[in-house]
């Protein structure tokens, strides 16, 4: 609204009933995105004073991540970047791949080694997400490209750490390589004769054959 008034009066309404803001977020994000300087830096106010990390779902976090202006997809960023954990790692991690900002693609490859680091339990608890990445024909490029980028990583940190990453994931590898779309069957592929080489123990399903030699 134009009248000054108005909008005080409005973002009063908001303040009264913060427990509607925490319960449903993203109903409040245009605020984020208004033409008036006075809405805008009130609704930054009120999102990062009054709402909980419990607060911000998985849902939400991406409806933020989806505004118009560059502040508010910054502020997206900065709320994923502190509130990410295994509970919405599936909906950012393959939802955020697929923004087209670069930055949101840079954060989720960020996110996926920030939150791992050397922790193999996270990384158990990241397979879901991994899996359903790579194992839908209709996820994005990017998001592919990020999972992968990421697997290769680990399978080179877990060479010398006592091969549990590579155990983790040779089961991921060897469901899709069966099931994944054909463009990604080599990159699988290759990750997965990556691991046989380091231990022939795991993925026993496949199977690496000599090389054929021709005269």
């Amino acid at each position: 609204n134009d009248q000054v008034k108005a909008r005080r009066w409005a973002l009063a309404q908001l303040h009264a009933r913060i427990e509607d803001v925490r319960a449903e977020p993203e109903a409040g994000f245009a605020l984020l995105d208004c033409a008036f300087e006075d809405a805008r830096d009130a609704g930054y106010a009120l999102y990062r004073g009054e709402l909980k990390p419990e607060d911000w779902t998985g849902e939400a976090l991406v409806a933020l991540s989806d505004s118009i202006t560059e502040p508010a997809q910054r502020f997206g960023r900065e709320m994923i970047g502190k509130v990410f954990e295994a509970k919405n790692a599936d909906v950012l991690l393959s939802r955020l791949a697929e923004h087209p900002a670069p930055g949101f693609r840079l954060l989720v490859a960020r996110l996926m080694r920030d939150y791992v680091k050397d922790d193999t339990q996270r990384l158990r608890q990241l397979v879901p997400t991994i899996e359903s990445t790579l194992l839908q024909v209709r996820k994005s490029r990017a998001a592919k490209d990020q999972v992968f980028a990421f697997i290769a990583e680990q399978l080179e940190a877990g060479a010398d750490g006592g091969g549990e990453r590579l155990a983790i994931l040779a089961p991921v590898l060897e469901r899709s390589v069966a099931t994944c779309a054909t463009v990604d069957r080599a990159r699988a592929l290759s990750l997965l004769a990556s691991i046989k080489h380091k231990n022939t123990d795991l993925a026993p399903r496949a199977v690496i054959l000599p090389r054929e030699a021709r005269r």
